[in-house]
């Protein structure tokens, strides 16, 4: 009959998880092992004018056109290629 080596692996399977789920530590293994969190770590910013951001804002948006008519050249010439290629195959 088949099947059998698919209920063998799904019965492996079942198995290495429940291996898997008893090695994994318990949350309060965890606490108990040291690990906590200390102090408040919060982000810390740099302090920039106005002017200096409008100049990263405009720099940022800048390369963001850039790569974004690349990636429509990109994908126009991959395109193109793509067609001639079939145009080729059909007609050749």
């Amino acid at each position: 009959m088949g099947g059998e080596g698919s209920m063998m692996h799904a019965i492996k399977s079942l198995q290495a998880n429940r291996a898997l789920r008893k090695k994994r530590k318990s949350l309060s293994e965890i606490r108990d092992s040291g690990y906590t969190q200390k102090g408040n770590d919060s982000l810390v910013f740099k302090k920039v004018d106005a002017l200096e951001l409008k100049r990263i804002k405009k720099n940022i948006q800048l390369q963001m056109r850039r790569e974004a008519r690349r990636k429509n050249i990109l994908s126009l010439v991959l395109t193109l290629l793509f067609i001639l290629v079939i145009v080729y195959l059909v007609f050749g």
